[in-house]
């Protein structure tokens, strides 16, 4: 399926929405454009059977007191949620832990790590799909339904090459999307509920004439597995990493919404990120609602190690 018109200038969410889109750090979250739909998203033919993957009722919430749910907005849907966490300085790495509580058995939904570079103005981010669409050929080839990890970065970065998983369970693409150039990088990668997973994202190699790779991983930490999802090359100019980072979870839109009790609920716990290795700790944190609003079902609960935020609540 083609992206959606509308996003210039914009970061789509992951390959997936049209729910929300993921803004530049001066827009920010929302920003009523439509998202990129398509490579790794909502259409095409199903060449594989869906997969549920470990579903069923959440056994690893840990207590707390869930906020208030969203105001509710005028379109049907689940509405984002996004924690903005601010750091002292810019450095060469972002990492987060997260777990999937509860994962849905036939929607789909995103989980991810926003970034951006001191000298661009777009970044990219690293997440996890559950029931993405995965197109080993893209943008005309099957599309299968899948979980995922996902790696993209737009505002014309050069190049991508694959990590850990080859070709044809991985693949680079290049998206041109209302004028602005991704480079994009999704992997069949299966997830379990309940889970600890790190995602990082960090600067991973430097050619000659100062142009720098950014790497994307995901470690499994109950296993110890950590996998190279691959690397993207950018300008040198773009430089570090800035001071700023955004954990969000999104509906990635599979079959048409007709009420509020559509979307699936989901459940995700992202822990308190690090920059430059660990050694930098966010100094500040705010949790905020994507705009525009859908259906009231979305909510955020404050824990001592981090965030969790709720969607399709019912």
């Amino acid at each position: 399926m083609v992206g959606h018109a509308g996003c210039a200038a914009l970061l789509a969410i992951c390959a997936c929405s049209s729910e929300v889109p993921l803004g530049s750090w001066q827009s920010g979250l929302g920003g009523g454009a439509a998202g990129v739909g398509g490579v790794g998203g909502v259409g095409g033919s199903t060449g594989g059977a869906a997969n549920a993957g470990n579903t069923g009722a959440t056994n690893c919430q840990r207590s707390g007191t869930p906020g208030a749910l969203n105001a509710p907005g005028t379109d049907l849907g689940a509405t984002l949620t996004a924690t903005d966490w601010s750091f002292e300085g810019s450095s060469d790495s972002i990492e987060v832990e997260l777990v999937i509580e509860s994962r849905p058995a036939h929607d789909g939904y995103f989980w991810a790590s926003q970034f951006s570079f001191v000298g661009s103005a777009i970044g990219g981010f690293v997440g996890l799909q559950a029931r993405g669409g995965y197109q080993a050929e893209p943008p005309d080839g099957d599309t299968d339904i899948a979980d995922m990890a996902v790696f993209w970065i737009g505002g014309s970065p050069l190049r991508a090459e694959l990590g850990d998983i080859a070709a044809p369970d991985a693949r680079p693409y290049a998206q041109l999307s209302s004028g602005t150039q991704w480079w994009t990088i999704h992997a069949r990668y299966d997830l379990v509920t309940c889970r600890p997973y790190r995602l990082r994202v960090a600067r991973q190699a430097q050619e000659a004439n100062g142009d720098a790779w950014y790497g994307a991983w995901v470690r499994d930490n109950q296993s110890n597995v950590e996998t190279f999802i691959g690397r993207i090359q950018v300008p040198a100019a773009w430089g570090l990493l800035a001071d700023k980072s955004t954990t969000f979870s999104d509906r990635v839109g599979w079959g048409t919404v007709s009420s509020c009790s559509y979307p699936e609920y989901v459940s995700a716990r992202f822990g308190i990120p690090s920059a430059a290795s660990g050694s930098l700790a966010p100094t500040a944190h705010s949790n905020r609602f994507g705009s525009p609003a859908k259906c009231s079902s979305s909510r955020f609960t404050e824990l001592s190690d981090g965030v969790r935020q709720e969607l399709g609540v019912p």
